[in-house]
């Protein structure tokens, strides 16, 4: 039998099958869908990391708000993206 994974026959990468490829097509529905639950997921991180600190035992952490905020940051900037795009 013949090692065709060393030869190179029948072997095709993903990335050099095509320029520019998606894993999945979305369409209009589906992506604002995902945006909204994006943004909900934003929420509760931001919302986790900031304000869990009055729930919880724990000191007030600097480093930690920060974090939450950014991460609230990149997942709503990412949702808009998603609602922008056609």
């Amino acid at each position: 039998m013949p090692d065709s994974a060393a030869s190179g026959a029948g072997t095709c990468l993903a990335w050099r099958s095509s320029t520019w490829a998606t894993m999945v097509a979305l369409t209009r529905e589906q992506r604002v869908l995902l945006a909204e639950t994006v943004r909900d997921i934003a929420n509760v991180a931001a919302g986790a990391m900031v304000f869990g600190h009055f729930v919880g035992d724990r000191t007030f952490s600097w480093p930690t708000a920060v974090g939450g905020i950014a991460v609230w940051t990149v997942l709503v900037s990412w949702a808009l993206a998603l609602r922008r795009r056609r």
